[in-house]
C-alpha cells in the first residue's frame, strides 16, 4: 500500500507541475477515459461475451 501512495503522491506533484492548462485538459482526457471504461463495463456486463477491452482506445 505504500508503493501505491508512493505512486500516486508522485502523479500528483507531476500533475501540480502541470500550468493551468495542461492540467485542465489532462482532467478532460482522465474524465473521458473513465467515461468510456464506464460503457465499456456496462456493455460486458450486458454481453459478457463481448470483451470490449480488445479494442485501443484513442483517448
Amino acid at each position: 500500500m505504500l508503493e501505491k501512495t508512493s505512486t500516486f503522491q508522485k502523479a500528483i506533484e507531476a500533475v501540480e507541475a502541470l500550468d493551468p492548462e495542461a492540467q485542465a485538459i489532462l482532467v478532460d482526457i482522465i474524465q473521458k477515459r473513465l467515461k468510456q471504461q464506464r460503457r465499456d463495463d456496462l456493455l460486458l456486463d450486458e454481453h459478457p461475451n463481448n470483451n470490449p477491452t480488445t479494442h485501443s482506445s484513442t483517448l
